[in-house]
């Protein structure tokens, strides 16, 4: 994992699911569960594209990435929903209960390399 690949990664990330969190809020029901699980697994679908690029990494490796993206997701979402929407959005759990996603995506879906050495890679 280079420096480049987890901050260019991240930003691209948080510009996307920032991108479907106005357009949730804008556009469409947000009472609807239908709704809501495509959001979520949109959510999760990006996510899991956007760790598995960075590479083979650790667990520790895997906590740092988490702390960097939800930072910049956080930062994302504070000027983008709060400007472009208000603070509405902030009142639900639903908008809430992203953020634990993205952190539980991240951890459970990353190339491990313990699996790569296993497998005969190098684990680099």
């Amino acid at each position: 994992m280079t420096s480049g690949k987890l901050i260019g990664y991240g930003v691209v990330l948080s510009l996307i699911l920032t991108t479907l969190k106005l357009f949730f809020y804008r556009f469409l029901n947000t009472e609807s569960v239908t709704i809501l699980l495509v959001i979520y697994v949109l959510l999760m679908v990006f996510t899991v594209a956007s760790v598995r690029r960075v590479g083979i990494i650790n667990y520790l490796e895997s906590v740092v990435v988490i702390i960097f993206w939800l930072s910049f997701g956080l930062i994302f979402d504070i000027f983008a929903i709060g400007l472009g929407y208000g603070l509405e959005p902030y009142t639900h759990i639903t908008f809430w209960l992203m953020y634990p996603l993205l952190l539980l995506t991240i951890f459970l879906f990353h190339k491990k390399r313990h699996v790569d050495i296993r497998r005969g890679g190098e684990g680099k």
